[in-house]
Parts: C-alpha cells; sequence; structure tokens
C-alpha cells in the first residue's frame, strides 16, 4: 500500500491552528478598540455627572438672586460623584468643578462665601447672596 504524501491529519491539525491564530488576532483588535471607546465614553459620563453637579448649584444661586431678601435655604454637593473625586472653584462670577477627566464651568450670580461638598445654606440678606457665612 502506498500512502499518500499529503496527511489528512496534519491537515486539519494546520488548519485549525491557523483559525484560532487569526480569531486570537481578531480578538485582540477587537479588545483593543472596546478598550479606547470605553475610556472616552467614561471621561464624557464624567463630564456630564459633573455638569450635572454644577447645574444644581447655579440654580440655587440664580433662584435665590430672583427672590426677595429674607429667603434661605439648604442644599446638598454630593462628597463624591459616583465615587469621582472632585474640586469646586469660584472667582468673582464663575464656578468651576474639575476632576482628573473632566471639567465644568459655569457663570453665577456675585454672591459672598464658599460652595462646599456638603451641606450648603444660601441666604438672601439686603440683596446680597451669602452662601455658608
Amino acid at each position: 500500500m502506498l500512502r499518500s504524501l499529503t496527511d489528512p491529519k496534519g491537515q486539519v491539525a494546520f488548519e485549525f491552528v491557523l483559525l484560532v491564530g487569526i480569531l486570537f488576532a481578531a480578538m485582540l483588535v477587537f479588545t483593543a478598540f472596546v478598550s479606547e471607546n470605553f475610556s472616552e465614553v467614561q471621561s464624557d459620563t464624567d463630564y456630564f455627572r459633573m455638569k450635572d453637579v454644577a447645574l444644581t448649584v447655579k440654580s440655587e444661586l440664580n433662584l435665590a438672586a430672583a427672590l426677595d431678601d429674607g429667603y434661605q435655604r439648604s442644599f446638598f454637593v454630593p462628597l463624591t460623584i459616583d465615587g469621582l473625586e472632585y474640586n469646586i472653584t469660584s472667582d468673582s462670577s464663575s464656578l468651576m468643578f474639575a476632576s482628573a477627566g473632566a471639567e465644568y464651568s459655569v457663570s453665577v450670580p456675585t454672591y459672598s462665601g464658599d460652595v462646599q461638598k456638603g451641606n450648603n445654606v444660601i441666604k438672601k440678606i439686603d440683596g446680597n447672596i451669602e452662601l455658608n457665612t
């Protein structure tokens, strides 16, 4: 009996190894693509969460500016935004909320005091907005 020059078992094994290699390479490319897009989505999510907190504080200040003297209200600014640490800084007419991955700035009416994480008390006395004073 003469044997064929090509062994069918060897060819099947070679094709299997080749197919596994191609699938592994495709999986690596897919994983790299997904991880790159995931970090971009996470950054966008952090930005929108930061924006929500900033707009909440802005609306509290705008409400105090629009109402009469004697207005007083307590509101809460989260200590972290879903586990994300952030800082609040202010200058003459704006507030900036910043974290490692995102920042958001809002313009606000003139006020005295500082916005702090946690409980805040806002008052309007003699036409002036006072925050945590």
